[in-house]
């Protein structure tokens, strides 16, 4: 068995062994590539803060109701921690890269959902919470996806792209905007605010995107960034 087989039945058993009621055993996983991914911790706890925010007022207001139950209000937040696990797999001189990825590249990058599938398909033989793995990915697979059909993985759209995922994608790429990274500086909240309402109805669901923009949600995203929040 190689190093790298032997790295990845390891996490491969972590997440067999994780307990979705334990937020802590999911952290621990998610947090694994914290010391060779930069930033990596501080996205994925931003990450599922905001798909919190975002869920539990869509369960507030009683949206998808027929989905978003008591039970998936609370997981989709540890399933949003675990959505970029697949980078672990990734070449570290493509994931701290200091310039724009050259397609290749950028392929190269794209394969950490199928990756992060991967785990998850393995990790689900055995495991004792199959529902909370499959939620998971559907998070990891389809987060890249776009509302007006323009994603990957596979090119979905509309009401075909998992709740999870299109709440997901409202979380992951206002943190990646308002995130410094190794290849930019982090844009102000002003500019990503704006930045994301113009993707309304192209990259986002218009529905999730006008829960996140509320003033309620926001004041608390404002504490987030302020680094003044519960995690």
């Amino acid at each position: 068995m190689t190093a790298i087989e032997l790295a990845d039945n390891v996490i491969v058993d972590s997440i067999r062994s994780v307990n979705p009621f334990d937020k802590s055993s999911v952290m621990e996983i998610a947090l694994k590539g914290d010391k060779r991914i930069p930033g990596i911790k501080s996205h994925i706890l931003r990450t599922a803060y905001y798909t919190k925010l975002i869920v539990r007022e869509l369960y507030s207001l009683n949206m998808y109701p027929d989905i978003i139950s008591e039970e998936y209000r609370d997981f989709l937040p540890i399933a949003a921690a675990l959505h970029d696990i697949g980078k672990l797999k990734i070449p570290l001189e493509i994931l701290d890269d200091r310039r724009k990825l050259d397609p290749y590249e950028f392929e190269e990058m794209k394969k950490h959902i199928t990756y992060g599938a991967e785990y998850i398909d393995a990790a689900l033989k055995g495991s004792k919470y199959k529902e909370f793995l499959e939620r998971t990915k559907n998070v990891i697979l389809y987060h890249h996806e776009k509302w007006d059909g323009t994603g990957y993985f596979a090119g979905l759209k509309g009401k075909d792209i998992p709740l999870g995922a299109r709440i997901v994608a409202v979380a992951d790429v206002f943190d990646a905007l308002t995130s410094k990274r190794s290849y930019k500086e982090a844009f102000t909240y002003d500019y990503s605010l704006e930045y994301i309402k113009k993707e309304k109805g192209k990259h986002f669901d218009p529905d999730i995107l006008e829960i996140f923009l509320k003033d309620s949600v926001q004041d608390k995203v404002k504490m987030v960034l302020s680094g003044e929040y519960d995690k």
